[in-house]
């Protein structure tokens, strides 16, 4: 049985889903039915809702692999285009896609429950008993996924782009969209992926994937800047800071004088 029609069936009593139930509580909507009823909905929504994560990204991470795969010349661009588009079924909206990736970059719990670094370790050439450093690199290529996926649900045009939510990764996200971008233009093998799942519309595409995520990035720093103000400063703080600029001054002989050769610095009681 589908995750939705386990949702159907047991949030049927009421008429909808355990999630969509509990989707509308973290939106300030009560739940309907009695508390022990609505404690009922509650568990089921929130086992539901971490199964349909744990999947979402178990196809993520497969996702990541095939994009190695690829890199590593392992099948063709036919072979490629075939298995990202079966994966791609599994997410089919932008904002969701984005909340998936930022729910996996901030989590080490999915690299524990599908121990990614070990496929990757596991897919490494034999050395015959030589000991070679190389680094783990899975996560880049999850970022990889992300933006050759993001590029297909993109809009041509950046006027149209999506909202995306912010979230405390935004800006890191956004610099690593920006950084896969940059490695799939400079490498030959993926600049002819892009040009053919994308004839004519590659630029365009380009920009609304930036766009939207400095947007979303941008709105974060604004909220973060609020939030700051809102709780305004410890005294402490304050004069700890003070304190660290004067003797920093007074230490930087070399940068006082030079303000007093240039006629803006005014000889105070205490300096040297």
């Amino acid at each position: 049985m589908s995750e939705t029609a386990a949702a159907k069936e047991i949030g049927g009593w009421i008429g909808e889903s355990p999630i969509r139930l509990l989707e509308y509580k973290r939106n300030g909507i009560p739940i309907p039915g009695d508390p022990m009823e609505q404690q009922r909905i509650e568990i089921i929504g929130e086992q539901l809702i971490r199964i349909r994560d744990t999947r979402q990204q178990m196809f993520f991470g497969l996702g990541a692999w095939i994009v190695h795969l690829f890199d590593r010349e392992e099948f063709g661009n036919e072979d490629f285009r075939q298995y990202m588009t079966v994966i791609s079924t599994e997410f089919t909206e932008m904002p969701s896609f984005y909340d998936i990736y930022i729910s996996i970059t901030m989590e080490i719990r999915s690299e524990d429950i599908f121990g990614w670094d070990w496929w990757e370790l596991k897919g490494r050439p034999e050395t015959h008993g030589q000991v070679i450093a190389q680094p783990l690199m899975f996560r880049k290529w999850l970022g990889m996924y992300y933006v050759l996926r993001a590029l297909e649900m993109a809009p041509n045009d950046p006027a149209g782009i999506p909202d995306l939510h912010p979230s405390i990764a935004s800006k890191g996200v956004f610099d690593s969209v920006v950084e896969n971008l940059d490695t799939l233009a400079m490498n030959l093998r993926w600049q002819g992926v892009l040009e053919e799942w994308f004839p004519g519309n590659n630029a365009g595409k380009k920009a609304s994937l930036i766009r939207m995520h400095e947007q979303a990035a941008d709105q974060q720093r604004i909220v973060e800047e609020d939030l700051l103000i809102e709780q305004g400063l410890n005294e402490d703080i304050i004069v700890t800071f003070k304190q660290d600029v004067e003797s920093t001054w007074l230490e930087s002989s070399t940068l006082r004088n030079l303000v007093k050769r240039f006629g803006n610095y005014e000889e105070k009681s205490g300096s040297k």
